[in-house]
């Protein structure tokens, strides 16, 4: 099932230039749960604030445009590109996100090169609703325990 989570609305996106869309997949919840008051430290607010750091992370290179975030439960991990600690079923976040500046996350051939790079180790709130991930930051590289990847598309 797909449950789309909140749309992570900004003032100010205006599209022009070229459009290059790219979908971040993770098993850490990022759910855009929108709570921002940090008294009491709730789940909601813990999750809205993992949303907020990949984001931010992003944002270092571009501003992002037309983000949105859905929640993909009782997926077949087998069938995304995570690290081989994770299998079987799980819950897979997804953050869809589009940029006005054509290549910008690309080094040579690898259109998510930056992307990847810039979020690795990135902390992030775990204990959340994940089923799968046990560490608590981006892992983008390692083999085995990889919990963030990025794809380039064409179209959101």
């Amino acid at each position: 099932m797909t449950q789309k989570v909140h749309g992570t609305r900004r003032p100010g996106e205006v599209l022009s230039g070229d459009i290059n869309f790219l979908i971040a997949y993770t098993i850490v919840d990022i759910t855009d749960s929108g709570d921002s008051n940090p008294k009491g430290n709730s789940k909601t607010y813990r999750q809205s604030q993992n949303t907020n750091t990949l984001i931010q992370v992003l944002s270092m290179r571009t501003q992002l445009v037309l983000s949105s975030v859905y929640k993909l439960e009782t997926q077949d991990l087998s069938d995304y590109d995570f690290g081989t600690n994770y299998t079987g079923t799980g819950t897979v976040w997804q953050l869809k996100f589009a940029s006005e500046h054509d290549a910008v996350w690309q080094r040579e051939e690898d259109p998510v090169y930056w992307a990847t790079t810039d979020c690795n180790s990135v902390p992030v709130n775990n204990g959340l609703d994940e089923t799968n991930n046990t560490i608590d930051y981006f892992e983008t590289v390692d083999a085995e325990s990889k919990n963030l990847y990025f794809t380039s598309s064409t179209f959101l």
